[in-house]
């Protein structure tokens, strides 16, 4: 808990960019010793130019993104700024931006490939494009029975190198990464060479949960890179829920004002719907009577309130609603006062949405 300081934006989410660059390099250690390049998926902290730069402090050179915003932004503010890598498939109207911003594409669909070639053309450059396929997460991707043909139809567009064959694991249905289902990435990379030609020098999987199978050294030989969000900036493994043990916690801090300060019954009085759709107050059997609560200026329009966990010992986030957090602090520090900030650690959720809310202040601390 914080004392409020006079002219200080709240709410504050506060990234270290010390904290992230160590994890860039703990990162590029361990997949560099099994071979594997690491490419850093920085959408939750929108690709800005600062962290881009702490995590190139690290040795992580490429940028991977789901917005094409914010690779344009990065590319606008340096021209010259890393390879950058498209992770999710353009809309129709935003391919012509895309081509402009990225160096890589990931896609599914061949209507896509055909805009990305129009624009290519356009804009007199080649484009690698990765085809995308489902290893069983169910997210996107084709099947890996139709890569071939897929890739053909790319190979007879101008403008688009294929340069492999990419998957993600664990951010849909939660399917773990295994040997077998990297194996099946692997297989098809094979059949992309055997039955085209094609060097397919990028066989790349997704998600943080894979780097388990790199600690262990049972990632399939062939694997060639791995696209890593979450463990890079919060060093966690939602997916598999893992706090990772070498990579560091303390990457970001969301910090926010107390407004109001009140003894409160636990249970709530009156006649409560049950029947009505949305989350419901965290309410505990050992909480019951008089409670201390804070009334925190933060909501569900900022972050994620579920994915948030207080710093202060013994405090307890009940819920909210769209701009009012409403936390439990009778078990925590005694000295609390309304205009008193109180932090909080992040879900990879929260982290994204705050990072993206228009009033949540960003500031950097460190290099």
């Amino acid at each position: 808990m914080k004392k409020g300081i006079p002219m200080k934006i709240l709410p504050e989410l506060a990234i270290s960019l010390d904290a992230l660059a160590d994890n860039a390099r703990r990162l590029k250690e361990c997949c560099d010793a099994a071979g594997i390049e690491v490419v850093p998926v920085l959408k939750s902290l929108r690709s800005t130019p600062e962290v881009v730069r702490a995590c190139a402090r690290g040795g992580l050179v490429h940028v991977a993104d789901s917005r094409v915003e914010n690779l344009t932004r990065l590319k606008a503010d340096n021209p010259d700024a890393s390879r950058c890598m498209l992770i999710r498939s353009p809309m129709i109207g935003q391919v012509e931006a895309a081509v402009k911003a990225c160096d890589c594409i990931l896609v599914s669909e061949r209507h896509i490939l055909v805009c990305v070639s129009d624009a290519a053309r356009a804009a007199h450059r080649t484009i690698n494009v990765v085809p995308m396929i489902d290893v069983g997460d169910r997210r996107e991707g084709m099947s890996p029975d139709q890569l071939v043909a897929f890739a053909r139809y790319a190979m007879m567009l101008p403008g688009l190198h294929v340069a492999g064959v990419a998957t993600n694991v664990g951010c849909f249905a939660r399917v773990q990464a295994t040997p077998r289902n990297h194996q099946l990435l692997v297989r098809s990379a094979q059949a992309l060479r055997d039955q085209l030609g094609l060097a397919c020098e990028t066989v790349s999987t997704g998600g943080s949960l894979t780097l388990a199978l790199v600690e262990h050294g049972a990632m399939p030989a062939g694997i060639t890179q791995v696209r890593i969000g979450e463990a890079l900036v919060l060093g966690t493994s939602t997916a598999d829920g893992r706090f990772i043990p070498w990579l560091r916690q303390d990457t970001a801090i969301l910090r926010a004002e107390v407004i109001e300060l009140q003894d409160k019954q636990a249970e709530p009085e009156g006649l409560v719907r049950s029947d009505i759709a949305g989350p419901s107050p965290r309410l505990r059997v050992s909480s019951k009577g008089l409670r201390r609560r804070a009334v925190v200026a933060l909501g569900r329009m900022d972050t994620d309130i579920d994915g948030l966990t207080p710093v202060m010992d013994g405090a307890v986030v009940l819920g909210g609603s769209s701009d009012h957090l409403i936390v439990d602090i009778t078990d925590g520090e005694s000295d609390v006062a309304t205009g008193d900030v109180l932090e909080f650690q992040l879900s990879y959720a929260a982290l994204a949405r705050a990072a993206a809310s228009p009033y949540v202040h960003t500031v950097y601390t460190g290099a």
